[in-house]
């Protein structure tokens, strides 16, 4: 079973952070109880997936130092957000969380069941959104197993 950018981020990261504010309400007495969750693998797996082999290794350090940044800054900001608005924070969060989930959808392209050369393909399309980049890659998928019928993918 393959599981999708898009369903890994609704299932998992939003609903989490939401959740987290009330049970994280609840360390503030018991702080040795307090748990965690994140949606730290994509950062990592989804950059890989999409660069083109020639260019996977820079592309994979430009993905895991952008996050890096962003861990940074929200490290930085954590502390003051909890003194401020305390397990509110969890909120501001998975408010966040959730206003990604249009980004995602309309521009990361869902790579599970591609080999890595088809992806090359799939990001043939001058378009940033995903429906774009998914009818030029069914197009010239075609057209390269019309070209190649023994080499199809």
């Amino acid at each position: 079973m393959t599981v999708s950018v898009q369903t890994c981020f609704v299932l998992d990261v939003a609903p989490a952070d939401f959740s987290s504010g009330g049970p994280n309400r609840g360390a503030v007495k018991n702080p040795d109880k307090a748990e965690h969750s994140s949606w730290f693998m994509i950062t990592f797996i989804y950059p890989t997936e999409i660069f083109p082999t020639w260019l996977r290794a820079k592309g994979n350090v430009f993905g895991v130092a952008g996050w890096a940044v962003g861990y940074g800054a929200g490290s930085l900001l954590v502390p003051a957000k909890f003194a401020g608005i305390q397990e509110k924070t969890f909120y501001v969060f998975g408010a966040a969380m959730f206003a990604y989930i249009p980004i995602i959808y309309c521009f990361f392209p869902e790579t599970a069941g591609r080999i890595l050369e088809q992806i090359d393909f799939l990001f043939a399309s001058k378009s940033p959104f995903v429906w774009e980049e998914e009818k030029k890659f069914a197009k010239r998928m075609a057209q390269f197993n019309a070209e190649n019928p023994k080499d199809g993918y």
